[in-house]
């Protein structure tokens, strides 16, 4: 692999093991096992250091028995005390503060003590070439078998040791060459063997070092997920009650249903206030109970679509447990509820509002003496029956009529005379028309009539009719006869209301010019 200088080197993190040292590749890693280690690590070398003291010891009788009070005996027992100082020295060092460093010079510093130590009682002890070997054989493997040091090392002393105890062997007896290449054979073979176990020991140390670092990775993983969890879940249990508190709590009616068949899921105080029922009566219900008109859901629902999910002052008429019809302005929004789609509505009542305004709006389009629409209730009803057609083109005829010598009835009996006889007009158009035909007083003594689906001819039938009735009635209380004029047009393509009613204004005075009291149709 190709590296640019001034590349940072990325450490190779892959928990893989050296099979010629019996150590993680890793260094960090390494570290970590042998850290992990050393107190299991120390414990193992300060008993074995102990194991060691007491085997010298117990060796001092022996060599008592063996060589007796003499110089060899003494010069022994002061090697064999330099080694029970140097192993007590080693595993005090190591014991007062433990770290991998002087856990891994205490192992070398003991097993050379050891070796160094039969490398220096063997000639004093004198014993046969196939006995020094066997004594040097055994503290070897003993080195290899029971020390827990660095493989690398204690390999290479006991490679050294063991050259160093056969050159001193063949140097101080001179065994026959048969004899000597046996007991190398020997010690091949075994080191071999104690080596295998020593490198097995490592890697499987390693190893379960892996195990129990995966395994508590693991565990702390699971744990750090539970106490997330919990967290979790007292947050939500937390945001569910802050949640219940704001919704029971809100100063404006919220109602909770679902989407698909508008059952109610949920609803606050200010709700049942609103509607005048109890919780019992309203959980579980279909919201088409509250509407005033059931359409009225299904087109609540489209607009819900239409903005997105999102609606805002959306005007809606609900029906209350007394019969009561509200209008209310409802803010929607779509939501979950259980992993169901559902709405979360909130209502504002305008029913007061309303009635104001369609108070003010009756007094900005009523005329106050007849009843009857004024110039500007007559202009919007008739700007919408224009639309429709416009739209549909059906027949749509208007009458203009005033009243014949109003002016003469006025000042002859006053205004209160004169208001009687707008009164009486007005009456006698109300109870002629039909529910959709329009009648309004456009100022004075003036008025006029919008008949939609009627024709000109249609139309001309029904204000002979008016004229008559007018004519026929007793309006004037000074005795005098009250008689209208009126003039019909029917509306042609292109046109629009003033031309309409310029043409039947112009038929109203041809009216006049010919006597009054009779109806002229353009």
């Amino acid at each position: 692999m190709t590296t640019h200088p001034g590349a940072p080197v990325h450490q190779d993190d892959t928990p893989r093991i050296e099979w010629w040292s019996a150590e993680f590749s890793n260094r960090a890693l390494e570290a970590e096992f042998r850290a992990a280690s050393l107190a299991f690590e120390t414990r193992w070398t300060v008993h074995a250091i102990w194991i060691g003291i007491a085997i010298l010891v117990a060796f001092v009788p022996v060599d008592f028995v063996t060589m007796g009070a003499t110089l060899p005996f003494f010069v022994a027992l002061l090697i064999r005390c330099s080694m029970i100082f140097g192993l007590w020295s080693a595993g005090r060092w190591l014991a007062r503060n433990a770290t991998p460093v002087r856990l891994d010079l205490a192992v070398v510093l003991g097993e050379a003590v050891l070796v160094g130590g039969f490398l220096a009682i063997l000639p004093v002890r004198g014993e046969g070439f196939s006995l020094a070997a066997l004594t040097a054989l055994a503290v070897l493997l003993a080195i290899l078998l029971l020390a827990p040091g660095r493989f690398l090392y204690t390999v290479a002393l006991a490679l050294t040791a063991s050259v160093a105890f056969l050159a001193e062997d063949r140097w101080l007896q001179h065994p026959p060459l048969h004899e000597l290449l046996h007991v190398v054979l020997v010690f091949v073979v075994l080191q071999a063997y104690g080596i295998y176990i020593l490198h097995s020991l490592n890697l499987n140390r390693r190893r379960e070092f892996l195990q129990k670092r995966d395994l508590h990775e693991a565990n702390r993983r699971l744990a750090e997920e539970g106490r997330q969890r919990l967290a979790t879940h007292r947050l939500l249990e937390e945001s569910e009650a802050n949640f219940r508190a704001l919704f029971q709590g809100a100063p404006v009616p919220l109602i909770l249903s679902d989407f698909n068949d508008g059952r109610v899921l949920e609803v606050n105080q200010g709700f049942l206030d609103l509607a005048g029922q109890s919780r019992d009566e309203v959980l579980g219900k279909s919201t088409l109970d509250c509407y005033a008109d059931a359409e009225e859901r299904a087109l609540l629902i489209q607009a819900v679509e239409r903005s997105g999910g999102r609606l805002n002052g959306y005007e809606l008429r609900l029906r209350t447990a007394d019969g009561r019809i509200l209008t209310v302005l409802a803010s929607v929004f779509g939501t979950t509820h259980l992993g169901a789609p559902a709405l979360m509505t909130s209502l504002t009542d305008i029913s007061e509002r309303k009635a104001a305004e369609q108070e003010l709006r009756m007094q900005a389009t009523t005329d106050p003496l007849t009843g009857l629409v004024n110039r500007r209730g007559f202009l919007e009803g008739a700007a919408r029956e224009v639309g429709r057609w416009q739209r549909h083109h059906p027949p749509l005829s208007l009458v203009l009529f005033d009243i014949d010598l109003f002016k003469e009835a006025n000042d002859r009996g006053g205004h209160l005379a004169g208001d009687r006889i707008l009164q009486g007009v007005a009456e006698i158009c109300r109870s002629a028309l039909r529910e959709n035909d329009l009648c309004g007083r456009l100022g004075g003594d003036e008025f006029v009539l919008l008949l939609p689906d009627t024709d000109a001819q249609a139309a001309a039938l029904l204000a002979e009719r008016l004229r008559g009735e007018v004519a026929a009635a007793t309006l004037d209380a000074e005795g005098g006869a009250v008689t209208i004029s009126l003039g019909v047009a029917q509306f042609r393509e292109k046109d629009d209301l003033d031309d309409v009613l310029v043409r039947a204004d112009a038929f109203l005075y041809e009216a006049k010019k010919r006597g009054r009291n009779r109806v002229e149709v353009a």
